[in-house]
């Protein structure tokens, strides 16, 4: 009862309300997952936003509710329980062979799974919804002897779950005996209920196995009605008819890592009863922002008609996009700029333009097809403009690198951010990616999953201005612009955000208030002092009044972590083609990748010669720490060679390489711990954090730029010592 009273604390407050209107039958099905901490998360924001929705009358959990075989405490279950108990719609689960047959000591896995799963609607029913949505006449069945299994009808279509799992064998005996079972709870429902259905909907955790299949297949025949056979084992959509049996439609689904829940339609009438909507596919998320303008991008696998509203409140999402504001790519588009490059067939891209903003406010958003919602209207769907240029407003920013892996290092990197600005009362205002945030080849796919689902919760909110990686680049293009990193994010062109327009998203920059940001391709661009970009960077740094100036890019030029900036080209000639330029144009911070590892180096200019030597470059050896040495000082304004300070952050999850060497112009080294870097600016001061996976700060300096500051170059300036760890 403890566990019931807690699924319906925690349940969506929007009520459920049967839709009477039609005779189609709507579910939603979930396939295996999470299998993960921030999978989990995603569970629970998908149900309760398919709560949100009332799509389905109904929600199944088709089984795998952990990764691989390894035992889960009761208390993960408890989680899961008490994220699928946020819909609003009674929820049935169906067993997994991760969660049972999977397990060294089934049985003992068995009792877990019983105690959280066993009858799972019943929770509803005693919240009154289920009676409410099935009469007694037709309430859920369960099959004696085996009472995981279950029965049902609505809307004149036959629902029934079986205890079918993929994985090991882990008794034979009972292996066939369920499946003898299962066939004949399957036709014992084929029987009872033929004459009063027009379709039935198999569920399972795993594909049809022998000696189910045949006797399946046998039944399913002789039922003579479309039969919908849904499982999820393996992991990715498919549909197919695999039997001469061709009313029998077999549907594998997504894992709940790959896509949201499953919506399916079992219609009145036609030639194809069932209808699938993959949904939602990608963000939304936020790109390009302004003082005045946003943008909102995400992705579905099928056409809509898209709108975005927004307002003040998100309780009053009173202004709506037009739909001349927003511009859908596809894969097969015939424009050129309108094609994306290797995304699924399907699949459409929106990018919504929204207009006439006020600077420095914040909005509320949400995105819809017509008059239904897909994502947004609470309080995490959110944009703020920027400052007017020029104007002196708080600003942060995080900065991280080398990122993409999808895995839980990533993720305690993410937690540690955004634990850190919720304490602070600060949210992020920008967030600057160095590159390499889709390991390995920088694929669609791989974007999806080790960029946009980890870090969906930040996107969603706060916009990512990237610089490409070598990862990325194994599949995109800065010559030519094209690619999934170029499908994925809009970036300035024309100057439209404050920079100087670059006319290509391989290299850019814009302005926050008071702070010029640098965005450069060190990857697959020519690098010379003549070449554009870098003819371009100087144009860009003579216009510029700002009072702050960063500029970011993925190779290093600086760094004896995972690579070695004395003897790699890409390295070299950024920091003797490029760190020359930025000097001149007063740069304050420059922040890199690639190299895993977190490096920082003191208050250096001139640092150009190879190899990298610290006598006669660094302008102030101490720590820049405030309570430690004191900060690092330069004049007011933007003046050049006064001093510039060299982050390498390419430690943000994925695996941290053998460390070189110790590059002479660092102050700070911290190996091996992964981590991210946060910055924030007031007024003429700008402190600048490292913090690891912990949430622990690992590094702090801090920049006052402030009256006039004559530079002075130390002859012998401090070294790091020579260790190959962490000092």
């Amino acid at each position: 009862m403890a566990l019931a009273l807690s699924l319906s604390s925690c349940r969506s407050t929007v009520p459920y309300e049967a839709d009477t209107t039609t005779n189609e039958l709507k579910f939603l099905a979930i396939g295996c997952g999470p299998y993960s901490s921030s999978e989990q998360v995603w569970l629970e924001e998908c149900v309760t936003l398919a709560s949100h929705r009332g799509q389905g009358e109904f929600l199944v959990h088709l089984g795998d509710l952990i990764s691989g075989g390894e035992p889960a405490p009761p208390a993960y279950y408890a989680g899961i329980a008490g994220a699928l108990g946020r819909a609003a719609m009674p929820t049935f689960v169906v067993t997994g062979d991760n969660e049972w047959n999977d397990q060294t000591e089934p049985d003992l896995a068995w009792q877990v799974w019983t105690r959280f799963f066993m009858h799972y609607h019943r929770h509803w029913d005693r919240a009154g919804s289920l009676k409410k949505m099935y009469p007694k006449s037709d309430g859920v069945q369960h099959q004696a002897g085996r009472p995981e299994n279950f029965a049902f009808v609505r809307k004149g279509v036959l629902v029934v779950g079986v205890n079918l799992t993929g994985g090991r064998v882990h008794d034979a005996a009972e292996w066939d005996q369920r499946l003898l079972d299962n066939e004949g709870w399957v036709r014992q429902n084929y029987q009872r209920y033929s004459d009063q259905v027009r379709a039935a909907v198999i569920l399972a955790q795993a594909a049809p196995k022998s000696p189910f299949t045949e006797s399946f297949r046998t039944a399913s025949k002789a039922f003579g009605k479309p039969v919908l056979y849904l499982h999820a084992d393996g992991h990715t959509w498919n549909v197919d008819r695999p039997w001469p049996e061709q009313n029998i439609l077999k549907v594998q689904t997504d894992r709940l890592g790959i896509a949201p829940p499953l919506l399916v339609t079992v219609k009145e009438d036609g030639t194809e009863l069932f209808r699938f909507d993959r949904q939602f596919m990608r963000g939304p998320y936020l790109a390009l922002g302004t003082p005045r303008t946003i943008r909102v991008v995400w992705r579905t696998r099928r056409e809509i008609d898209p709108v975005v509203r927004y307002g003040r409140s998100p309780n009053r999402l009173d202004r709506s996009t037009c739909r001349r504001d927003i511009l859908v790519k596809t894969k097969d588009h015939a424009n050129p700029t309108l094609a994306l490059h290797s995304a699924a067939d399907g699949v459409r891209q929106y990018e919504a333009t929204i207009s006439d903003l006020t600077p420095l406010t914040t909005y509320y958003y949400a995105v819809y097809d017509g008059n239904q919602l897909l994502a947004g209207g609470d309080r995490t769907y959110r944009f703020m403009t920027h400052p007017e240029p020029g104007a002196e407003s708080p600003l942060r920013f995080w900065v991280v690198g080398d990122s993409g892996t999808g895995d839980q290092n990533q993720a305690d990197v993410h937690l540690a951010m955004r634990s850190l600005t919720r304490s602070r009362h600060h949210p992020l205002d920008i967030y600057l990616h160095v590159g390499d945030m889709a390991y390995g080849s920088g694929t669609d796919d791989e974007f999806e999953w080790h960029f946009f689902k980890p870090y969906r919760r930040t996107l969603r909110n706060t916009v990512c201005w990237p610089a490409m990686g070598n990862h990325e680049g194994q599949t995109s293009s800065g010559v030519t612009g094209i690619g999934p990193y170029y499908d994925c994010y809009v970036l300035p062109t024309r100057g439209e955000a404050g920079g100087l327009a670059s006319g290509t998203e391989a290299y850019y920059s814009f302005d926050y208030g008071n702070a010029h940001f640098i965005a450069l391709n060190s990857h697959d661009l020519n690098r010379s002092p003549d070449a554009a970009m870098a003819q371009w960077l100087r144009a860009d740094l003579a216009q510029t009044a700002a009072d702050w100036i960063f500029a970011y890019w993925h190779h290093p030029p600086y760094t004896k972590g995972s690579h070695d900036s004395d003897t790699e080209a890409q390295l070299v000639e950024m920091r003797e083609y490029i760190m020359p330029i930025l000097e001149d144009g007063g740069v304050d911070i420059v922040f890199t990748g690639h190299s895993h590892i977190y490096e920082r180096s003191m208050l250096i200019d001139g640092a150009y010669v190879t190899p990298t030597i610290a006598e006669g470059v660094v302008l102030d050896d101490g720590d820049g720490d405030p309570g430690g040495d004191g900060a690092y000082r330069k004049s007011n304004g933007l003046r050049p060679h006064e001093g510039t300070v060299v982050i390498v952050t390419g430690h943000g999850g994925t695996g941290l390489g053998p460390r070189v060497g110790t590059m002479p112009i660092m102050r700070r080294v911290v190996f091996p711990e992964h981590g991210s870097v946060m910055v924030d600016v007031n007024g003429d001061t700008a402190t600048a954090i490292m913090l690891n996976a912990k949430g622990e700060q690992r590094d702090l300096f801090q920049i006052v730029k402030r009256g006039r500051v004559t530079p002075k170059r130390l002859a012998n300036p401090f070294q790091l010592p020579g260790e190959t760890g962490s000092p």
